[in-house]
């Protein structure tokens, strides 16, 4: 090939563009044997490594939401004066923190908030697209989904009271809002393991189970199935998060599309 070869020509145009404008719009093309992969990602394989947690992970989120949250309402009765709810609701929260993490936080009615969000804000804070897309929202759901099934299962152990009612209500009524605030909150690539897999109904799944579901059953009275709806739908939500978070950090695709956010 000469330099006065066609493409020798062309090189040198694209050479003068490149100087003069700073890129070259149109496509590259792959050089059959280079180093320039034809599939997504870094030679063929993920950007950022999935998950290898399997499911003892989601039950620990499950059970220190709810050994959190129990802590928390027990200090909530101990103040208004419910001495049974407030023994009951730190006997959940020891059993329930011994059976999460294998360590019982003295003083958790203070920490108690800390131990039923601070999952949420782990496991936004990577680079697991489908995680780090919604960063904002996993704090809320985990602690919300603590809350009320702390409720719940104080509740299914015989305590009615107007104030586990509330929490019951207010429980569901903001994993509602969830759903509708993650069927609507998309971004396209980065957060397709929920939109466009299987995976995300598991999600979906849980969020209908402890909201509207959860909701329309204590409306009408139903509060034990009420209950219980909201204790197997963040068990399940959670489940679908760790799902979610294999499948998003395999996709090299929603790794970088990602980035934008």
């Amino acid at each position: 090939m000469t330099t006065n070869s066609p493409s020798e020509k062309r090189l040198e145009e694209l050479r003068e563009q490149a100087w003069k404008e700073g890129v070259v719009p149109g496509r590259g093309v792959d050089v059959a044997g280079g180093p320039i992969p034809k599939k997504p990602g870094y030679y063929g394989q993920p950007v950022v490594k999935p998950p290898v947690w399997t499911w003892e992970i989601p039950l620990y989120f499950f059970f220190g939401g709810i050994a959190g949250m129990s802590a928390v309402i027990a200090l909530g009765a101990a103040i208004f004066d419910h001495v049974d709810l407030a023994r009951v609701a730190m006997w959940i929260a020891a059993i329930a923190c011994v059976v999460a993490a294998g360590v019982l936080i003295l003083g958790a009615a203070i920490f108690g908030t800390l131990l039923a969000t601070y999952t949420g804000v782990l496991i936004g804070a990577t680079a697991i697209p489908a995680w780090f897309s919604h960063r904002t929202l996993l704090p809320i759901h985990f602690g919300t989904a603590g809350l009320g099934s702390a409720a719940a299962v104080l509740e299914l152990l015989g305590h009615r009271i107007p104030a586990l009612n509330f929490i019951g209500f207010y429980a569901a009524t903001i994993e509602l809002a969830l759903l509708i605030w993650l069927s609507i909150d998309k971004h396209g690539a980065a957060d397709r393991a929920i939109h466009e897999h299987g995976s995300g109904w598991l999600i979906r799944i849980g969020e209908v189970l402890n909201g509207p579901v959860a909701l329309v059953l204590r409306f009408f009275g139903f509060v034990p199935l009420a209950a219980i709806s909201f204790l197997l739908g963040s068990l399940v939500s959670r489940i679908g998060w760790l799902a979610v978070g294999k499948i998003s950090g395999s996709d090299p695709e929603s790794v970088f599309a990602a980035e934008r956010y």
